[in-house]
């Protein structure tokens, strides 16, 4: 790789310059975006309350919340039996906040919206035969199987699935992603029971229209 001058930043925020003598890599490239410290990248309607998970979490836990800043007590302001909730990404966390919703908060199904971009492939957690062999269904069984199938990931997914390592959301729609996310048959019933899904890719812009069936 070519050589160079690259700036770089120390988490106190003091900056200072690192002389690359043979290559540079980048190793925030697959850093991942935490809800917590990533504010939302397309514009959102004043009126809509935005909550992370852990809003939620310190809000439903009472008194706790209220030391973590104004948005618990900011989704305590909306929250109620019929409040509306849109749960954006399929990822795990939003598995997750869709399950603590339904089974901490008592927020029915009906009233969770949830915006699937790409459906995902989800690891079993606990699947057939785990007692017996310890690690079945661990992601290195996704890594073996594709390097005995030279790299065939559709039939790899359809091995595991048929096998009931992997799982999926809707039987109907053949996921495009692999985001290791590992839940329960359980938790996955829970998920499965928000019917109002929607899958038109990723969000762009959250405004509060008139007409009501419109979301």
């Amino acid at each position: 790789g070519s050589s160079g001058d690259n700036g770089a930043r120390h988490g106190g925020g003091r900056a200072f310059t690192v002389r690359v003598r043979d290559k540079f890599v980048d190793a925030t490239l697959m850093q991942p975006l935490i809800p917590k410290t990533t504010p939302p990248a397309f514009p959102i309607d004043p009126a809509v309350t935005v909550a992370t998970p852990n809003d939620l979490f310190f809000y439903h836990e009472g008194e706790k919340g209220k030391t973590r800043g104004g948005k618990s007590e900011k989704v305590a302001s909306v929250a109620g039996p019929n409040t509306r909730y849109v749960v954006l990404g399929c990822g795990k966390t939003g598995m997750d906040t869709i399950v603590y919703l339904v089974k901490k908060m008592g927020v029915s199904p009906d009233q969770i919206t949830f915006v699937v971009p790409n459906d995902v492939w989800i690891f079993n957690r606990f699947p057939p035969g785990y007692m017996s062999s310890p690690g079945k269904g661990s992601p290195f069984d996704y890594t073996h199987e594709l390097l005995k199938h030279d790299g065939d990931r559709d039939k790899v997914f359809s091995l595991l699935e048929e096998e009931g390592v992997f799982l999926r959301f809707d039987e109907k729609v053949k996921p495009t992603r692999l985001r290791f996310a590992v839940i329960s048959k359980r938790e996955l019933r829970v998920i499965k029971s928000v019917k109002r899904v929607v899958r038109r890719g990723r969000v762009k812009e959250i405004r509060i229209v008139e007409d009501d069936s419109s979301h």
